[in-house]
């Protein structure tokens, strides 16, 4: 049985009763489609080079005990902080990189 509400402003028609609906102990009927697509959009994704972009950072993280170098712009620190923590820790020569690069979206034209 679908929500008795369901005409009502307050209530969506979600699997679930809107919050505040009156009539939560009844079991809401299906989520309805779409009724009409206005239009469709293309869109891209492409990494931000913009002037105000995050910066692309990369870092270490040790396979076996899940320490982690800081992440800088540059390979070398990360690099030098994988080869340290080897040196300390002989069984630990396991490491994922771990590359964090900004990325944007925007509608095709």
């Amino acid at each position: 049985m679908g929500c008795p509400l369901a005409a009502a402003p307050h209530c969506p028609r979600e699997t679930e009763p809107a919050p505040g609906c009156t009539q939560r102990g009844v079991e809401a009927g299906p989520v309805s489609g779409p009724k009409a697509i206005v239009r469709h959009e293309n869109w891209t994704i492409t990494p931000d080079r913009e002037p105000d972009a995050e910066p692309v950072t990369h870092q270490f993280e040790c396979a076996v005990c899940g320490e982690m170098s800081g992440a800088d712009g540059d390979w070398e620190p990360p690099q030098t902080w994988a080869i340290q923590h080897s040196g300390r820790n002989p069984s630990h020569h396991t490491y994922r990189e771990i590359i964090r690069r900004p990325w944007r979206t925007f509608m095709n034209a």
